[in-house]
């Protein structure tokens, strides 16, 4: 094994593409080593805003081989007269050997023409550049951009390149760049080149050279140095994980200062100062150990080692006062306007072009929030409050502060009611009826946050599904997916004093009866693929933590109600892990596939005459009504226990019984019995999907 090492040097990569672009230039690479048979040890990758670099041990060599290559049959390899076909000739030929080479072998199939074909591996020295070349352009950017003659993009222009292969330089070309053995220090404090012999060699000069290569290890550093600096001042950091990934990825210097802005901007809200210090300025805010508020200091990231370190904090201090002075004008600014008067505001924007403006959006939530709620079992003042919430949910969109920050959306919308003495459930609703905003997020705490959520997930659904803008593959520019996702999750848990149950469909006929006129479709068609799409959310969110064939099954008899069908996968997935499943499977299915390519008639019990089949028929009929009761009151254990104790009987039946009698009569009987058992099966599942 020899080391290859490879650097690549550029200008500054943005910070947000720069881990994934190391994990996947390392990915990449050893991608195409294990294609080209090289023996290879694990791959070591780094990455700073300059460069990107990778280290791994290859064999010298790629392992010479002998192998038996099968051909054609030799049935149609040789004519009547023993010379060589077309098929035989061109075996030969692919394979570098001559006709009179092939050999005859014998397989199951027969006789077939085989080749015995040895290859000499290859130098590794010889192949790693292709290797190489070929990792950096299947680099995915978001953007890729053009400099100088090379016809090659990439993310930003290349200055240099290292590649070593046993510390000799390898024969690469990149962008015009030829491959050498000289790299670079930090630009500012040590821009001299060096010369590299490998990575240890590398790094311990690039470290002198007031550059740290390891994104994890200037992380750290941060993490440690801001700590330390909050510590110092009283208060702690509010950390902030994507900050941290994105302000190690900015710097190859780290060197964390502390700095203070005026009391005064603490009347601001919280939210807006960590924004602006976040968003702007890329700052770590300071708040009280005890109480979590603010505190007016904040920790900046120098990537140079300051002569004077409170010369550089005084800079970042008064760029902050500008920034801060202008979030202060916003909030003090929109508390002057109602937010009626802001939601007004919104025939100004467009939702999408076919759906009317926000104003429009608004109108139909205010109407879809309180029908949602009702569907929840609740009324009086909880759907008035979702009818206000969802008219003024939107508001804040058309304030100066969201303007300025877009991420404050509902925040500020919930700053603003709190500001005008709105019922606490609207502005907490106003707030929350973006989430959940992510898997994993939180979801709204309330029946008014619930419904108000709801209804705008579900009218951007409907709306978008009526203007044919459905996802496609990869691509969801109006994150219908993640809308969808939101909705089951909350559709799965409802909130504490709900006495209604969720239903999709019932849901996408509110959100589509707001539209009105607004929208001309074929609703039924519309709404089967809403569904379907919904369907296929559902099963991969349950997938994650039940068997497939299990969420299928379960999803095929019903997911209309997203809360009921994860009750029945919880409890067929118990019954399924615990003794007897097999045989209780077999019955089961043996039941559901009698009937179901039958035309089966309603139950009358009082028509059947066998024994086993009039046994059958009063077990049915006594824990049927458990059944319905148990499913009723959501206790999904009790009511699958109640269908497994009729597999005595199920099975008493079909040892006695035979179902496809000759006489049509007694044979539709005995369908009709087993047809109204296959439906009290299906309340649960389709166990004709459950494999055994």
């Amino acid at each position: 094994m020899r080391e290859l090492f490879f650097e690549l040097g550029t200008e500054e990569i943005p910070a947000r593409f720069l881990r994934g672009a190391e994990r996947a230039l390392g990915e990449r690479l050893v991608k195409g080593i294990d294609g080209l048979g090289l023996e290879h040890g694990p791959v070591r990758t780094w990455s700073t805003p300059r460069r990107l670099a990778l280290s791994i041990q290859v064999a010298e060599s790629q392992p010479s081989k002998t192998e038996t290559l099968t051909g054609p049959p030799a049935r149609i390899a040789f004519d009547a007269e023993g010379i060589p076909t077309k098929a035989a000739v061109g075996f030969a030929k692919r394979n570098n050997v001559e006709v009179a080479a092939l050999q005859r072998v014998s397989t199951d199939r027969g006789e077939y023409l085989a080749a015995t074909v040895h290859t000499v591996g290859q130098p590794a020295r010889e192949l790693l550049p292709r290797i190489l070349g070929e990792a950096l352009a299947k680099l995915h950017w978001p953007k890729s951009m053009r400099w100088g003659t090379s016809p090659k993009a990439f993310i930003r222009p290349v200055h240099w390149i290292v590649a070593l292969f046993d510390g000799a330089v390898l024969p690469l070309e990149f962008c015009d760049i030829i491959a050498g053995d000289q790299s670079r220090g930090h630009r500012f404090m040590a821009p001299e080149h060096f010369t590299v012999g490998g990575s240890a060699d590398w790094s311990s000069k690039l470290r002198a050279a007031k550059v740290e290569p390891n994104a994890d290890t200037r992380a750290a550093a941060i993490f440690e140095g801001a700590k330390g600096l909050a510590s110092s001042a009283g208060g702690e950091l509010v950390w902030d994980d994507g900050l941290l990934e994105e302000v190690s990825g900015l710097v190859e210097c780290a060197v964390p200062l502390l700095g203070t802005f005026d009391e005064a901007y603490l009347s601001i809200p919280d939210e807006v100062l960590i924004t602006s210090m976040k968003v702007h300025q890329k700052y770590f805010a300071v708040c009280h150990p005890g109480t979590g508020a603010l505190l007016n200091h904040f920790v900046v990231v120098a990537g140079t080692e300051p002569t004077d370190p409170a010369v550089v904090a005084h800079g970042n201090q008064r760029v902050l006062a500008a920034r801060l002075a202008d979030a202060k004008f916003f909030f003090e600014n929109d508390k002057k306007t109602s937010l009626d008067e802001f939601t007004d505001r919104l025939s100004q924007r467009t939702f999408l072009k076919g759906l009317g403006t926000m104003r429009d959006k608004a109108a139909r939530l205010e109407v879809l929030a309180s029908e949602i709620a009702a569907t929840l079992g609740y009324a009086g003042a909880v759907r008035e409050q979702a009818a206000m919430a969802g008219r003024l949910a939107k508001a804040d969109l058309s304030t100066g502060m969201v303007g300025e920050f877009a991420a404050l959306q509902g925040i500020m919308g919930w700053h603003y009611a709190n500001h005008a003495g709105l019922p606490e459930p609207v502005a907490v609703a106003i707030k929350e009826h973006y989430w959940p905003r992510f898997a994993g997020d939180a979801l709204p705490t309330g029946p008014v946050g619930v419904a108000t959520s709801l209804a705008d997930k579900l009218d951007s659904i409907v709306g978008c599904f009526c203007l044919g803008l459905e996802p496609t593959g990869s691509a969801d520019p109006y994150a219908l997916r993640r809308q969808a996702l939101g909705v089951l999750r909350m559709a799965e848990r409802l909130p504490p004093g709900a006495r209604g149950q969720a239903s999709l469909r019932g849901w996408l006929d509110l959100a589509h009866a707001t539209y009105g006129d607004v929208v001309d479709v074929d609703w039924p068609a519309v709404r089967g693929r809403i569904l379907d799409f919904m369907r296929t959310r559902l099963k991969t969110s349950l997938a994650a933590d039940f068997p497939t064939d299990l969420t299928e099954a379960v999803l095929s008899s019903g997911f209309d109600d997203p809360a009921d069908a994860r009750g029945r996968l919880e409890a067929l997935q118990t019954v399924k892990n615990g003794d007897g499943w097999e045989d209780l499977a077999i019955a089961f299915k043996r039941v559901v596939r009698i009937v179901a390519d039958q035309d089966v008639d309603a139950l009358d019990a009082s028509t059947l005459t066998e024994p086993k089949a009039v046994a059958l028929a009063q077990d049915y009929a006594r824990h049927r009504a458990t059944v319905a009761a148990a499913l009723e009151g959501r206790d999904y254990a009790r009511a699958l226990g109640a269908m497994v104790a009729l597999k005595p009987a199920i099975d008493g039946f079909f040892d006695d019984v035979m179902v496809m009698s000759e006489d049509l009569a007694e044979r539709r009987r005995r369908l009709a019995l087993l047809g109204a058992i296959a439906a009290l099966f299906r309340r649960i599942c389709d166990f004709d999907k459950v494999s055994t």
